[in-house]
């Protein structure tokens, strides 16, 4: 906007506004058929030509910041895509601009078009342009493809994420056994990090703006995008995808940390759980950060799951509108059929892929869930 503000407030902006007179004062009315006339046309449409030219540079170095207000560069391709993004715009303004002025400056001219047919000299400048224009394109092409494959290859050290769309959540896995999380993903400055992606439901789109990179997931398939960021901060993602009346409520964050801080959060205990008490309890925790339920199931409510701290004991209301009193045998029925008995406000989002769990497994799993409540597992 200050950009545009700028360019309508310019000196050759103001003095090309239209005069109070039915004519310009430079351009009286002529008559066609009269060659001083003609020249009167002529010398005209050299001065509107030369004026609007004045008009748009100076409007176009106004307007610069404006286009070049591109989000921060953070990944290691986004510098890149953004020379090219500017250059292909750059250089596209140019010629809408230069061709609109010749046409302007053909239709004040007054000169008739020739009948006879174009003579060979003629069709040089025509040649010329055309020549010219498919260097253009040749170059965007090669350039583009320079930037695209240089993008596909993934370096040998990535680290691999899992990540799960779903309305209107962005679940992260970090692989082979580390943390979950929600709406958020931690990542090493100077890190690969490849993330294959899949849907639970529908078409959904994650774009990250700072790292200028776009990836559609589709449901049933598989598909990957890999960046590397290059400076520590919090970067935005959103869906470019519209799968339903939510699907704005669809962003997050990247939090880009040092590779020391990243290793300590990455090898530390899941946000917002207690240190459980040895033994069973113990191993349930492990499982529990194993199996990445800490990514939905945190300290307090989420938008997609309960919280299980101090629920042990307590009487709990059901979608359907009954209760339940929140006991080992209940805890055992949500974890294998999680679908069985929800929980009022939640939708059935969570995996029905705990049924392969051993019994010594699900022990531990409800002894550590019964430890968030204060009640001591039962050994043995």
């Amino acid at each position: 906007m200050a950009g545009w503000t700028k360019a309508l407030a310019s000196p050759a902006f103001l003095s090309s506004a239209p005069s109070t007179s039915s004519q310009p004062r430079d351009c009286p009315i002529v008559d066609r058929d009269s060659t001083r006339d003609l020249q009167t046309r002529s010398t005209c449409s050299r001065n509107f030509f030369a004026n609007h030219a004045k008009v748009i540079s100076e409007t176009g170095v106004c307007l610069m910041p404006t286009f070049l207000s591109l989000p921060e560069k953070a990944s290691s391709i986004a510098g890149s895509v953004n020379a090219l993004l500017l250059t292909m715009l750059a250089v596209g303004f140019f010629f809408v601009i230069w061709i609109a002025l010749l046409a302007f400056k053909a239709m004040l001219s007054g000169e008739e078009a020739k009948k006879e047919p174009p003579s060979d000299k003629d069709r040089t400048v025509p040649k010329w342009w055309s020549l010219g224009a498919s260097l253009v394109i040749l170059l965007f092409f090669f350039w583009s493809s320079f930037v695209y494959l240089n993008n596909i290859k993934v370096p040998e050290d990535v680290e691999d994420v899992i990540l799960v769309a779903k309305h209107w959540v962005w679940k992260f896995q970090h692989t082979p056994e580390g943390q979950g999380e929600i709406d958020e993903l931690h990542v090493a400055v100077g890190q690969p990090v490849r993330l294959i992606m899949t849907s639970q439901d529908t078409t959904h789109s994650i774009f990250v703006p700072s790292f200028m990179q776009q990836q559609d997931i589709l449901p049933g398939k598989f598909t990957a995008m890999w960046f590397t960021v290059t400076k520590a901060g919090e970067y935005p993602f959103y869906t470019t995808q519209y799968s339903g009346t939510g699907y704005t409520k669809m962003a997050g964050k990247i939090i880009a940390m040092e590779p020391e801080a990243y290793q300590a959060w990455l090898t530390g205990k899941p946000v917002g759980q207690p240190p459980a008490e040895g033994g069973l309890a113990a191993e349930g925790e492990q499982l529990f950060t194993e199996l990445g339920c800490g990514g939905c199931h945190a300290d307090q409510d989420t938008p997609v799951a309960p919280t299980l701290h101090g629920i042990y004991g307590q009487e709990s209301a059901l979608a359907d509108g009954s209760t339940v009193t929140v006991d080992d045998d209940y805890l055992r029925e949500s974890i294998l059929d999680p679908h069985a008995k929800l929980v009022e406000g939640y939708g059935p989002v969570m995996p029905v892929t705990y049924g392969d769990l051993t019994d010594a497994q699900l022990n531990a799993l409800i002894a550590y869930i019964k430890s968030l409540s204060g009640v001591a597992p039962e050994e043995g």
